[in-house]
């Protein structure tokens, strides 16, 4: 039996080829470096989302070598796909291994992060690919099944790590290709994962005809070569949409005054960095203007609210809050009590004239902000990480619901929550705009902090509302409606108050009411084509179909 690669035909390994006799054969492992490196491409895309057009490239690339292992032997074409896949998130999301510092084996320390980002990111994946085999057996000639069943299992991938803890913000297509021209009229009907979806498609098309044409197929190659020239023509030539509620003139707007920290990392947890972030405080209630909300980054105050705040320095700033006719929104920690006891919860404290309220963080960091099994892990994990606490607990669903501040309400979330397309869905319903506090010290590197740029731009286009993010040590900005950045902190690392005025009559894009949906389309077209491999009869014996 032979299979095809480019223009030749070659000899097929015999059905009892060892693992590792696949792995001596210096093409198959040219393959699948090749597929890594196309992997790496999309992955850096999430930080440079302007090389969106290599992103794309890569991931045609890539379809094309998973196309050519598989009609090898369908187990390198799984090697190819998890190859790339795994360099993929490496180079989007590698910047978790940060998180460790330094310290004794801190090489180890960060080397076993990084293998449990992937394992979880890898999951998915190879599950989707495993329950897609029938496609493939379905017809061993049939390029197109083999092509599909890489697009599926990628789209599938990317939709279960959106339903799972782990959120699938950091480094998705959706990222990547946020600076694609048809983004902003797509993004706010079809979300993020829908955009990366579109994207995969295309590029599976241009995957097949390429391979059609390398293997000879003049005729073949027209209907998917076609299809992907005009899609991607589509794409390129969308037209904008029209203009953005932040360019509304009769629209007044709020004003709102960003409150960033210094950038150095832990100067909050001492008595003298406190005593800063009072000032500083203070200061920024005292020159903003009558009904302006002061927003300031996460853990601000790294210590809860006094029971009693009268005579105490919290309770003076709330009492000069009130009197200049401002509204706070303070990060800080909270104490929360249960059935279990108190707990300690990573919270943003709201002070209003009229009203006091709290939001507490729901996804919390796992490591950094809780312990999933402290019994277990404790030891583990007080070696990776700082200030491990196994009490804190997630907010409850009556503490993540909008705040009214200021005479608006505002979808609130805390860092890590910015990754997850359902929460911020659920956080801009009934909103007028959103607000993320996050602390970026403790990640030192500028692909993070890019990327959580490309991730701001991605969550107000999904939502249709304007969203400001107030961090430490990372980007403080204003993006709107659209995906626009309106305004921005010049200098991360200092102390600075950053003044803007929030639009608040940006309509809410229809994506709100499908994200839900929209996530699990892949997995139903998965179902859809597993039941229709019972209605079909093999083009081939069985024998011959692929495994």
């Amino acid at each position: 039996m032979y299979a095809r690669s480019g223009a030749k035909a070659i000899p097929a390994p015999a059905a009892g080829v060892s693992p590792r006799a696949v792995w001596l054969d210096h093409k198959a492992a040219g393959v699948i470096a090749c597929a890594g490196v196309c992997g790496a491409v999309v992955g850096a895309g999430a930080a440079l989302p302007v090389l969106w057009p290599l992103a794309f490239v890569a991931l045609s690339a890539w379809g094309w070598l998973v196309v050519l292992a598989t009609r090898r032997r369908a187990g390198l074409g799984a090697w190819a796909l998890s190859v790339g896949w795994l360099a993929w998130h490496l180079a989007g999301q590698g910047w978790v291994a940060a998180a460790v510092r330094e310290g004794e084996h801190a090489l180890a320390w960060r080397g076993a992060v990084v293998v449990i980002l992937l394992a979880f990111q890898l999951a998915p994946l190879l599950l989707a690919w495993a329950v897609l085999a029938p496609l493939t057996r379905l017809s061993a000639r049939s390029d197109r099944a083999i092509v599909w069943r890489w697009g599926l299992a990628v789209a599938c991938a990317e939709s279960l790590r959106q339903l799972g803890w782990w959120g699938s913000g950091y480094a998705s297509l959706g990222v990547v290709f946020i600076d694609l021209p048809a983004a902003p009229a797509l993004v706010p009907a079809i979300g993020g994962a829908g955009l990366g979806g579109v994207v995969l498609a295309v590029a599976g098309l241009a995957a097949l005809a390429a391979w059609r044409l390398a293997a000879g197929g003049s005729r073949s190659v027209r209907v998917p070569a076609a299809a992907a020239a005009s899609t991607c023509l589509a794409l390129l030539l969308w037209p904008a949409p029209p203009g953005a509620a932040a360019e509304d003139p009769a629209d007044p707007g709020l004003t709102v005054v960003a409150v960033q920290p210094p950038a150095e990392r832990g100067r909050h947890w001492s008595r003298a960095g406190l005593d800063e972030a009072l000032q500083q405080l203070e200061a920024a209630i005292r020159a903003a203007p009558a009904a302006a909300v002061l927003v300031t980054a996460e853990t601000f105050f790294p210590e809860p609210p006094p029971r009693e705040p009268a005579g105490t320095r919290w309770g003076d700033l709330v009492t000069l809050a009130r009197q200049r006719g401002v509204h706070l929104l303070v990060g800080m920690p909270h104490l929360l009590r249960d059935g279990d006891g108190v707990h300690l919860a990573n919270a943003v404290v709201q002070v209003s004239p009229e009203r006091r309220s709290l939001y507490a963080k729901e996804r919390l960091v796992p490591g950094g902000e809780y312990l999933p099994w402290p019994s277990l892990l404790g030891p583990l994990y007080a070696r990776l990480f700082e200030r491990v606490r196994e009490g804190q607990r997630s907010g409850p669903p009556e503490l993540t619901a909008p705040l009214f501040v200021a005479g608006a309400t505002v979808g609130v979330s805390i860092c890590h929550e910015l990754g997850f397309p359902l929460i911020q869905s659920a956080r801009a319903h009934g909103a007028g705009w959103l607000v993320n506090l996050a602390d970026d010290g403790w990640i030192d590197t500028p692909w993070y902090r890019q990327q959580m740029v490309a991730l701001a731009r991605l969550r107000a286009r999904e939502t249709g509302k304007p969203l400001l993010r107030v961090s430490q040590g990372g980007p403080t900005l204003l993006v709107s409606a659209d995906g626009r950045v309106l305004a921005e902190a010049s200098d991360t690392q200092r102390a600075q108050a950053l003044r803007v005025t929030v639009p608040l009559r940006a309509p809410a894009a229809p994506y709100l009411d499908l994200a839900t949906a929209l996530a699990l389309l892949p997995g139903v077209l998965v179902g859809v084509a597993l039941l229709a491999t019972h209605w079909r009869t093999p083009s081939a014996p069985p024998g011959e179909g692929m495994s």
